[in-house]
């Protein structure tokens, strides 16, 4: 989100990792180009479709290895279980 000279905000929310879809139109460069002129980046940090314990379980496979998604700059984030 930013904000330019005259006060207009401009607010844009993307997934990079549903950008994966090409097939519908997404455009994962699209989104990472955005990212890079945001002002201010918030990330979600809690998941609400997936439980803890799986959560849990991709976490203590994933712990320490670096494992890149489609695209350089989408990287792996840690988030907690919404219940």
């Amino acid at each position: 989100a930013g904000e330019d000279a005259a006060g207009h905000r401009l607010v844009l929310i993307g997934d990079p990792k549903q950008s994966i879809y090409a097939f519908r139109g997404a455009d994962v460069r699209s989104y990472l180009a955005a990212r890079r002129t945001a002002g201010t980046i918030w990330q979600l940090d809690r998941n609400w479709r997936t439980d803890r314990a799986l959560l849990e379980a991709i976490e203590r496979l994933v712990d320490g290895h670096a494992l890149p998604f489609a695209e350089r700059g989408v990287d792996w984030q840690r988030v907690r279980a919404a219940c």
